[in-house]
């Protein structure tokens, strides 16, 4: 006759051996596509909670080499926070996957225009790449005085092109699915700016050679940046084909490279050398919402923070070439961008 520990021992081993999964489809090579809805069409909306761009001169090697050390103490800082643009601003954008068992594009943008009214924190000498006209003369240069309130306004935002390798699903526990994968992708930013300081006012001459700048006036350009990233990442699939689904998806890439400032910018004055370290971080919480016709409403979040940092270096490097260049400030830029979008598209 059975003990009482031998009867729990044996509904025990029942109940264990009931909860094992027996299929045999745990493990299986690229994407699970049982779903059949393979393609997700979104738009995006919400706010940049933070855009740091920032530039900080460090050295200037004509300095070094001519003796002159106590004017390194000249160099200057430029922050976009001096125009009031740190962030918290409404943003809008549009995703776009298509999903294959190995291989899944994504296309997603984030787009913005934000404007503001600063007042000069000191004198800004910049260049600008829409020349300004005074008195019949174009210059490349505009002050922006101390102490004066100009207009900024800008349009632009990112955009992303990637590709995800997917080798393989691991489904646990059935409709429960983790799909990791390799993410190789190009980043872009880009930004057509406005910068109004009022009516020119005059001419002054600034920097070593000296060169005209105009005091105030009307200018416009374009700045963009464009760079190939790899990461990884995954998605976490939680739901049967023909019910609400949830997904999960995080990736992380990164970029780490040297080369031209042409990459920053489409100014090509005054070329410098660059070295860039990247890293975009992103995720997205999907529901999926079934409906007729094979297709699904889907309904989220999206959250991406970039940072990119360039140190920017003369070409010239030797003494000779240095002194006839006449080259500027070694500069440290740093890039910062922080948004969460609410997404609603169809999946189908």
């Amino acid at each position: 006759m059975l003990t009482r520990q031998q009867c729990h021992l044996a509904l025990t081993s029942l109940c264990l051996l009931l909860a094992v999964d027996t299929r045999s489809d745990v493990f299986y090579w690229g994407r699970n596509l049982d779903h059949g809805r393979n393609v997700t069409l979104a738009g995006k909306l919400g706010e940049v909670s933070r855009l740091d761009i920032s530039v900080e001169e460090i050295t200037r090697r004509l300095y070094d080499i001519t003796g002159s050390y106590w004017k390194q103490e000249g160099a200057l800082d430029y922050d976009l926070g001096d125009s009031g643009m740190e962030g918290n601003f409404g943003a809008a954008g549009l995703f776009l996957e298509t999903a294959g068992r190995f291989f899944t594009f994504q296309f997603d943008s984030t787009l913005m225009q934000p404007e503001a009214n600063p007042v000069a924190h000191h004198h800004y000498y910049i260049e600008v790449e829409m020349d300004i006209e005074y008195q019949g003369e174009l210059y490349q240069h505009m002050k922006i005085p101390k102490d004066l309130q100009f207009k900024v306004d800008t349009s632009g935002g990112t955009m992303e092109l990637r590709g995800l390798i997917t080798p393989f699903t691991f489904e646990p526990v059935l409709d429960f699915r983790i799909i990791p994968w390799f993410d190789i992708g190009l980043f872009g930013f880009l930004d057509r700016y406005e910068i109004d300081a009022g009516p020119v006012q005059g001419v002054v001459q600034y920097q070593n050679p000296l060169e005209d700048f105009a005091v105030g006036g009307k200018s416009s350009g374009v700045v963009g940046m464009a760079l190939p990233e790899w990461g990884g990442g995954g998605e976490l699939r939680i739901g049967a084909p023909d019910n609400l689904n949830l997904v999960v998806q995080a990736s992380a890439t990164f970029c780490s490279l040297s080369g031209s400032s042409e990459m920053l910018t489409m100014n090509d004055h005054r070329e410098k050398n660059i070295d860039i370290d990247h890293q975009n971080i992103r995720g997205r919480v999907l529901f999926q919402f079934p409906l007729k016709n094979a297709f699904c409403l889907t309904l989220g979040c999206q959250y991406q923070s970039i940072k990119s940092e360039g140190f920017i270096t003369a070409k010239a490097d030797t003494p000779e070439e240095i002194l006839e260049m006449q080259e500027r400030f070694d500069k440290l830029i740093r890039f910062r961008m922080d948004s969460l979008l609410g997404v609603i598209g169809f999946t189908f």
